[in-house]
């Protein structure tokens, strides 16, 4: 039986009471004894209440018979805190039911899981070992590509070496066709009738012989420098009397002054006039140009100025040409020549009425002009820095010691 509340006794009597208030004393009728009203009412009187549902409990129990929930002792203190600021917090037993329940699912889905992801981890490793192998090959495919890449580079370098000697062939075959333009200047026809007055002038400088065009044995020839800086006119002076030293000539070189030869630097292509051809020209104008100011090309031109001519032009010389070649090359960029200059050029060859007693053919003459081997039947010509035994023998047999 649940104890009424003590208002309710207050408000409205128990059914079975009869209270009377008439009279000194009221006296109360009941059909229970009247210990055990009383005894009920103290026990009515005795209760608490329930902080989480509000409803009475008796004071002593220690958890609720309503909501089930724990009743611990509060503190003094705690109770002081009103009604309003106080926070009440409810555990319901669905909802731990429910929470069970979940915890329950998410285990299985756990299992499951671990269960499916045991058998992709499987696969993963099987992927990882195919990948490991084709890694495997795949390195050695690599190296077997860089040796093939080594083995190209090689080809590559061995081609490149060729196509840098084949190419500097073909350089020295354009830089000798564009010196051999202007390498012998030759006489226009007005020159040519002066020289003849000129020789019958100046008999210390000429030969009797009307078709020589050497200098008189034993002559001074007198060279001025029309421009040019000090140290090319010094180069100059020391290589070009190295043929001094054989030839029974001097050479005697000015700054100023009537000259026999007049030398510039700026002029293009380095070329010159045969021997006595330079009295012919005008003293205002070079007879001898040095574009390259190098030993080979010093020592070749005055080898001009002295009377020789191009070796390749010896009339002793059989030097198997590549015509069709050389026809080729010349005649297109950067001379253009036609076939009949390629001839005066290249393969005519200087009378040997002209040149007298001259010498054989003399691959090693400075006088040659660079030829690559294409050109002259497979061997090279010219390129020498200094003078033949040819060379020195020659100018010694041209312009022999005084006696």
């Amino acid at each position: 039986m649940f104890p009424l509340r003590a208002e309710r006794l207050q408000s409205m009597p128990p059914e079975g009471l009869t209270v009377r208030s008439s009279g000194p004393l009221a006296r109360v009728r009941s059909p229970w004894p009247l210990n055990a009203v009383v005894g009920r009412c103290e026990s009515i009187t005795n209760m608490k209440t329930c902080p989480f549902c509000k409803e009475d409990v008796h004071e002593d129990a220690i958890k609720c018979r309503f909501c089930h929930s724990m009743l611990l002792q509060i503190e003094a203190a705690e109770q002081k805190v009103s009604e309003s600021t106080r926070v009440t917090y409810v555990l319901d037993r669905d909802l731990l039911r429910f929470a069970k329940f979940a915890g329950g699912v998410l285990a299985v889905f756990l299992v499951v899981g671990a269960y499916s992801f045991g058998f992709k981890l499987d696969s993963a490793l099987d992927k990882a070992r195919d990948t490991q192998e084709k890694l495997t090959e795949a390195q050695h495919d690599l190296k077997a590509a860089q040796a093939t890449v080594a083995n190209l580079k090689r080809d590559v370098e061995t081609v490149l070496a060729e196509a840098k000697s084949i190419l500097g062939d073909i350089s020295a075959q354009k830089e000798a066709a564009l010196a051999l333009v202007v390498s012998i200047r030759q006489l226009n026809p007005r020159e040519a009738a002066a020289l003849e007055r000129v020789k019958v002038e100046r008999p210390d400088k000429v030969r009797r012989d009307s078709n020589s065009k050497l200098w008189a044995t034993g002559a001074t020839i007198r060279i001025r420098f029309l421009d040019g800086d000090q140290k090319s006119q010094t180069f100059v002076r020391e290589i070009a009397r190295e043929w001094t030293k054989y030839a029974n000539l001097r050479f005697e070189f000015l700054t100023a002054g009537d000259a026999e030869v007049r030398l510039s630097f700026k002029q293009a292509g380095s070329w010159s006039f045969r021997g006595t051809d330079a009295l012919a020209v005008p003293q205002d104008e070079a007879t001898i140009n040095l574009q390259q100011v190098e030993p080979r090309t010093v020592l070749h031109e005055f080898g001009h100025v002295l009377g020789l001519i191009e070796e390749h032009q010896n009339p002793r010389a059989n030097i198997p040409w590549s015509k069709d070649l050389i026809y080729r090359e010349l005649g297109g960029s950067p001379n253009f020549w036609s076939k009949e200059e390629i001839d005066r050029q290249i393969f005519a060859k200087v009378s040997a009425a002209e040149l007298g007693d001259y010498r054989d053919f003399d691959p090693e003459s400075v006088m040659n002009q660079m030829f690559s081997g294409t050109w002259a039947g497979g061997k090279a010509l010219g390129g020498r820095n200094e003078l033949s035994q040819s060379d020195k023998a020659l100018v010694s047999r041209l312009y022999p010691p005084a006696r």
